[in-house]
């Protein structure tokens, strides 16, 4: 297993769909860079004041795998600043939820506890041009 941060593995991050190179074209393990640098230690914050291992789904996604799985068409999993992270029922999910929304307000943040038991999380609002009005910092939702 590869991490590319502490608590963030490689094969949690890149794209699964099988045709493609997995992660985004300016994406170098060896030489990271802002954004994905913040990206990342948001996780590990997250991850460490959890405590406990935070599985994720779903992080970068190439436009034809975002497609193929129902993704926004102005996903931010495309641009791979975005993590699903999986939780294992609706109370946790609500719990780490609270303690995102507290500890990183700028972060854009869904709760997911009626299409599964998870929580999106993503930085949009770095990305310029861009190319959604939802792409602001602070955007709660829920799924």
């Amino acid at each position: 297993m590869t991490y590319i941060s502490e608590y963030l593995t490689l094969e949690e991050y890149r794209c699964d769909c099988g045709l493609c190179t997995g992660l985004p074209p300016d994406f170098s393990i060896a030489d990271m860079h802002y954004p994905y640098t913040e990206l990342v230690n948001i996780f590990d914050s997250v991850r460490a004041t959890w405590g406990q291992p935070i599985p994720v789904s779903s992080g970068y996604r190439c436009p034809h795998h975002n497609k193929e799985i129902g993704g926004s068409l102005c996903s931010v999993h495309v641009f791979g600043l975005a993590l699903d992270c999986d939780m294992p029922d609706a109370y946790s999910v609500g719990e780490l939820y609270s303690m995102m929304e507290m500890d990183f307000p700028n972060l854009r943040i869904g709760k997911y506890t009626q299409t599964g038991s998870f929580i999106h999380f993503d930085i949009g609002y770095l990305i310029n041009p861009r190319a959604s009005k939802n792409w602001k910092m602070g955007v709660r939702w829920y799924g």
